[in-house]
């Protein structure tokens, strides 16, 4: 499976923009307004997407590079945003 750049979201506020682009490894960048307090919640996040995505399309790796710019978005948005990107991301 290939992938393209592709984006979901947007910078306002309790929002998020995720921005994928392709890459030989896997590598992930957050930022977030809310970090200190909410980290391990948005990392948790972002990997049960990965982990759901990689498993319905039968991947052992994402060649991706992904950037989440979490802007206090809530759990379901962040989650909804990253498979929206992903989806958008897949080369057809």
């Amino acid at each position: 499976m290939e992938f393209i750049k592709s984006e979901a979201g947007s910078l306002e506020s309790s929002d998020c923009l995720v921005s994928i682009e392709p890459s030989k490894d896997f590598s992930l960048e957050i930022t977030s307004t809310i970090d200190k307090q909410f980290h391990n919640s948005i990392v948790k996040d972002i990997e049960s997407v990965l982990e759901k995505f990689k498993n319905s399309n039968s991947l052992s790796i994402l060649p991706i590079k992904l950037k989440v710019d979490d802007r206090g978005a809530l759990s379901f948005a962040l989650k909804a945003r990253i498979l929206t990107a992903l989806n958008r991301a897949i080369k057809k």
